[in-house]
């Protein structure tokens, strides 16, 4: 529970740093997006390595949160309800981020879902729910 806790935080965390190091201003012109890497290219690698740590966290909080955890609380099992809201706090994160930059936090949580559910094993949630029958 406190690894998810951590997890949880470091995601924020990571998240916010992200959006506070690729500022995108409005009107958006693509130029200045990439002259302002071009120009600063300390920051932007750190923006990438952070963005990397917050996609593998949040993307993993949700898998786990709809992997493990929602499949064994259809099915009745046993599952600890503060572990389930942990696992589903990352999506208030999101929600919370948005207030920091929009597009950037539809970009991450993008990027975190797509990867999260990449990372699903089907074939073992399957054969977990054969077994039970």
């Amino acid at each position: 529970m406190l690894k998810k806790l951590i997890q949880l935080a470091l995601g924020f965390i990571c998240g916010y740093l992200y959006i506070n190091w690729v500022p995108i201003h409005n009107p958006f012109v693509i130029s200045d997006f990439f002259a302002e890497f071009v120009l600063e290219p300390l920051e932007f690698l750190v923006a990438a390595i952070v963005f990397l740590i917050g996609l593998i966290a949040n993307g993993d909080l949700l898998r786990e949160g709809i992997e493990k955890k929602t499949f064994a609380f259809i099915r009745r099992k046993n599952v600890s309800i503060y572990e389930l809201a942990v696992n589903y706090s990352v999506i208030f994160s999101f929600i919370i981020m948005t207030r920091y930059g929009i597009w950037q936090t539809i970009v991450l949580f993008s990027f975190s879902f797509i990867y999260g559910m990449i990372s699903i094993d089907f074939k073992n949630t399957i054969l977990a729910k054969n077994n039970e029958l």
